[in-house]
């Protein structure tokens, strides 16, 4: 037989029970309010959503107007690249041309030697005029003098691109249409 002690009721022995289902409620109900916020950027208290611009992904990047028109073209840095008929606006050298839609907003391109080298160099002959589908990786601007160096700029034009800020290291190139086409 049990004890009864005077003044204790059966919902008494529950109240340890329910409060243990309570706290274990709002535990659940503060983290599935979390795992609903954690992926939307962070919002002020008038509930207005902020993001950063540009945002780097995975994925490639394939605007070239929108990493031209970018105020942070080095957050692009490492990411892959495959532009399609892109504007090539010069030749700089056997290797190096940028593309781009308006002369003051280019992008410097870099062939990779493979792409120089042989039959391959014949077969990719870039010239002012033409579009060019274009895969690489975008990569941050090396010092002026190796860019008037390696890519044969004046200083002026390395200058320029040195202040771009990145340019394409392009693994595969491949013309798409040719001069007045």
């Amino acid at each position: 037989m049990s004890q009864r002690f005077e003044g204790e009721s059966p919902l008494a022995k529950l109240l340890p029970l329910a409060l243990l289902v309570l706290l274990a409620a709002l535990a659940l109900a503060g983290y599935l309010a979390y795992e609903k916020n954690k992926d939307s950027a962070d919002a002020s208290p008038d509930g207005v959503t902020v993001t950063a611009s540009p945002s780097p992904t995975l994925e490639s990047v394939t605007d070239l107007s929108g990493l031209l028109q970018s105020t942070d073209v080095l957050a692009f840095r490492g990411q892959k690249a495959e532009f399609q008929n892109a504007p090539v606006k010069r030749v700089t050298g056997d290797r190096t041309f940028s593309v781009g839609t308006l002369d003051a907003e280019q992008l410097y391109v870099l062939l990779t030697p493979s792409l120089d080298e042989g039959t391959t160099e014949q077969q990719v002959a870039i010239n002012a005029g033409q579009t060019v589908n274009l895969t690489g990786v975008i990569k941050e601007m090396p010092s002026v003098e190796e860019i008037q160096r390696q890519w044969l700029l004046s200083a002026e034009e390395a200058a320029a691109a040195k202040d771009f800020g990145v340019y394409l290291d392009a693994s595969k190139a491949e013309v798409t249409s040719q001069v007045g086409q």
